[in-house]
């Protein structure tokens, strides 16, 4: 079974202390990257970049990060059960499924989970300073979509569901990284992650999603159509306007439930949904019948 791994999150705090001394880069630095775990050095690449970056995101949210300091501590311990629970039902979901560890990192603020393929192996991470909101929580210097993302802690199991199924997705080595391949490798993590914590990942979006299925399906086929990218669906952060960031998500997750329920009594149907899906991600979207 998956193990949650959390030594870096005191490590990170211990860094902290250093926030405001001449050398605090360099305290990170040691403290706390050169003496991370995998998960640590993984989530350097892109987000938390360097000793410097982390600093300088930290000090611009430092009252955040400070009023959350004891609640990351706790989180993990008070957890333990629904966490345990999550890890223990991913097999029964997907049969056969390795046992990679989740590694726990606090980083800059720009990403609540991923995962890692590397030497190391491949494993989930997750930032923990986007799931510690709740009374206490001071967030006066978060930016808007910061402070519209951050959750509770209690609604870690569905995040740790969905990146640990990311795992378990192949890496398409030929296939064009279209909008449709991006949302049905996002959407395969939601729905199967469901599956497996009972939650879905972002109640807000998914309401909103279904409130507003058939304007959004359509926008999705017109905008698979003309060549549209991803970056109108995914990973938009702050630059979404007059509606929620990350509606391909949604879409994704939608186009798995409708081909989970079409195929649900075939015993290679979660194959079909990690696999297939983004080795032939037209052929999927087809055979789910969600576009017809």
């Amino acid at each position: 079974m998956p193990q949650p791994i959390t030594t870096d999150v005191p490590r990170f705090w211990q860094a902290f202390e250093h926030l405001d001394a001449p050398d605090a880069i360099d305290h990170f630095q040691r403290f706390y990257l050169d003496a991370g775990t995998p998960g640590v050095q993984a989530f350097i690449p892109e987000r938390i970049v360097s000793a410097e970056s982390l600093v300088t995101a930290v000090r611009a949210r430092r009252a955040y990060y400070a009023s959350i300091r004891e609640r990351s501590l706790a989180t993990l311990s008070d957890l333990g059960p629904r966490l345990d629970a999550v890890l223990a039902r991913l097999p029964e979901v997907v049969p056969g499924a390795p046992t990679d560890d989740v590694y726990f990192v606090i980083g800059a603020m720009n990403s609540g989970g991923t995962l890692s393929r590397g030497e190391a192996g491949t494993f989930a991470i997750i930032g923990l300073e986007f799931f510690c909101a709740g009374p206490g929580a001071i967030t006066d210097d978060l930016n808007s979509w910061e402070r519209a993302v951050i959750r509770t802690p209690d609604a870690l199991p569905s995040i740790v569901a969905h990146e640990l199924v990311h795992t378990l997705q192949p890496v398409p080595q030929d296939a064009e990284p279209t909008l449709l391949l991006h949302c049905l490798a996002e959407g395969a993590a939601e729905y199967v992650g469901e599956l497996i914590s009972g939650e879905v990942i972002n109640p807000s979006l998914h309401e909103y999603g279904l409130t507003h299925e058939l304007t959004l399906r359509a926008r999705f086929q017109r905008d698979m159509a003309a060549g549209v990218g991803p970056e109108h669906w995914l990973y938009q952060g702050n630059r979404a306007v007059d509606e929620p960031a990350d509606l391909g998500y949604f879409i994704g997750a939608q186009i798995m439930r409708a081909y989970h329920g079409r195929y649900r009594d075939r015993p290679d149907v979660m194959h079909d949904l990690l696999h297939r899906a983004l080795l032939e991600p037209r052929a999927f979207a087809r055979k789910s019948g969600y576009f017809s």
